[in-house]
């Protein structure tokens, strides 16, 4: 029996704002699956740039082997990913969140903030994407203007929520 594997990543968080390393926080939940699993207090990124970081953490390289130096440059489509060779090996993929594995400057690339809302793709399309099978995207920070995009954003439409439109 293959075990799971869930990697939950976060943006500006520092390394001890978990309850299970901090008992000021409360995280319950994460706690819980701190408990079941395996917790890194000594983990150090690759990169302080978002996409060069993600892809890191895709590929299991650094950014001079990947390429991805800085935010608007798209890592290859056919490029060798970790999920790619879990998916291969017989596990199911999924990502749930935000990617930035493609350009969002590139105007035909679906990350591309014009693109972001393009409700009719995001409704018809969930991956394969960098050897996730499944894929479910957002794009932006909470207060950005985009950040109620991509599959998000339809799911918040969908269920009625446009507050945040201008």
């Amino acid at each position: 029996m293959k075990n799971n594997i869930l990697l939950i990543t976060t943006d500006q968080q520092r390394f001890n704002m978990l309850g299970v390393l901090n008992p000021k926080i409360k995280t319950p939940n994460l706690d819980k699956l701190a408990a079941e699993g395996i917790v890194y207090t000594k983990a150090y990124t690759p990169c302080a740039i978002c996409t060069p970081a993600r892809v890191s953490i895709l590929t299991g390289q650094f950014p001079s082997r990947h390429g991805c130096y800085n935010i608007g440059v798209s890592l290859p489509e056919d490029y060798p990913t970790i999920p790619g060779l879990l998916s291969q090996n017989g596990y199911f993929t999924s990502l749930i969140g935000k990617a930035h594995f493609r350009s969002w400057r590139t105007p035909e690339s679906f990350e591309s903030i014009r693109n972001s809302t393009n409700w009719d793709f995001f409704r018809q399309w969930s991956g394969p994407y960098h050897g996730f099978e499944h894929v479910k995207l957002v794009i932006g920070h909470s207060t950005q203007d985009f950040a109620a995009s991509m599959h998000y954003g339809l799911w918040l439409r969908e269920q009625g929520i446009t507050d945040f439109e201008n």
